[in-house]
């Protein structure tokens, strides 16, 4: 079977505008998980920032759940001393709200989840990474995760050079609490020597 010249290139034509949309499907592909975990990195740059000025301004004590879903940055004014999961030393401090809708990604929230070494900043449960494993199925995080390994180059939680993870630091606000309550036993200890020094 001849075929003619006219169908030799429509063949060559087809075979070439194919192969043209394989190779921009796969870069769009590539390039969409690299603006995902740039997107990432950058929330939660923002992310931490946020909560470190949180914490110097109002205290961060703790958080309810060993994971939280970062979904009340968008409060302006509550009662009482919680927003949200997350409670607070000095809730009257509160300078919020921080975003007009909460971040986030692949349509899950950010979640802060309990690991060894405190509380962390990470994608919610459900998001797929750079290299298609899940938060939450694959990447799964606990009070017994070493999470410093998981953030620097070969980590889970490491793409394009950024980790995609933040180590949310709580020990000064811990540390004010503490001092905060030794101030009040001594200020109590000093009223109670200045009533039986008056007696």
């Amino acid at each position: 079977m001849k075929f003619s010249m006219r169908k030799k290139w429509s063949i060559g034509a087809f075979i070439i505008i194919f192969v043209l949309v394989l190779i921009y499907l796969f870069s769009m592909r590539r390039n969409a998980r690299v603006f995902t975990q740039n997107l990432i990195a950058d929330d939660i740059v923002q992310l931490k920032t946020i909560f470190e000025r949180i914490n110097s301004t109002c205290g961060i004590i703790g958080f309810e759940h060993e994971k939280n879903w970062i979904n009340f940055l968008n409060v302006g004014s509550f009662s009482g001393s919680e927003v949200g999961p997350m409670n607070l030393r000095n809730p009257r401090a509160w300078e919020g709200p921080y975003f007009a809708d909460n971040p986030t990604i692949q349509e899950y929230e950010y979640q802060i989840v309990k690991i060894k070494e405190g509380w962390a900043i990470v994608p919610g449960e459900g998001v797929r990474l750079a290299r298609g494993k899940k938060m939450g199925k694959e990447v799964v995080l606990t009070t017994t995760t070493s999470f410093l390994p998981s953030i620097t180059p070969g980590g889970f939680l490491y793409a394009q050079g950024r980790p995609l993870g933040a180590l949310l630091s709580l020990d000064s606000s811990a540390r004010l609490e503490k001092k905060k309550s030794l101030k009040d036993r001594l200020s109590q200890q000093q009223l109670l020597d200045q009533i039986i020094d008056a007696e």
